[in-house]
């Protein structure tokens, strides 16, 4: 019984792991699309992006809070592409939360597509041809926000992109 409940517990965060991988390239991939529907080249995906993506991720799922601005080490968007060794000349960042309970990842990443279209902020940098070469995204889902705690699924999402 012990070893059929720890291979549920596995197979279930397992599952969410890959569900947020999935989500950080479909959206990334509807980006990228959209670009392209609109005469731009695609930003390449790049390890070395999503690692302050993630790490900007992480601190919003841990704060319960999304924006750009952190209140750590890293407090402005560059500074966490500075801490992970980007060397950039270009630099850009949407962030975005979405309730994830009960919909498909699909419908969260159109969903996070079409915020950042409506933004004149965001899309002008979706739509930057002079902008960066190298992105990623790193959705991650959390409990609280705002006035939501532990009630609902939140996916917190970070597109970062650069160009050195």
């Amino acid at each position: 019984m012990k070893k059929r409940f720890i291979a549920i517990i596995i197979f279930c965060l397992s599952n969410q792991i890959n569900a947020q991988i999935y989500m950080d390239y479909l959206l990334f991939n509807k980006c990228n699309e959209y670009r392209t529907k609109n005469g731009l080249k695609e930003w390449n995906w790049s390890k070395r992006a999503f690692k302050p993506a993630a790490h900007h991720s992480d601190y919003q799922v841990k704060n319960g809070y999304m924006g750009h601005d952190e209140k750590s080490d890293t407090p402005r968007p560059t500074s966490r592409l500075e801490k992970y060794g980007i060397d950039w000349n270009y630099s850009g960042e949407n962030c975005a939360v979405v309730c994830g309970s009960g919909v498909s990842l699909e419908y969260v990443a159109n969903r996070i597509l079409e915020l950042w279209k409506e933004s004149p902020a965001h899309k002008k940098l979706l739509l930057n041809p002079e902008s960066a070469e190298y992105g990623a995204i790193s959705c991650k889902y959390g409990r609280d926000y705002k006035w939501s705690k532990d009630e609902y699924d939140w996916v917190f999402c970070t597109l970062t992109v650069f160009k050195e």
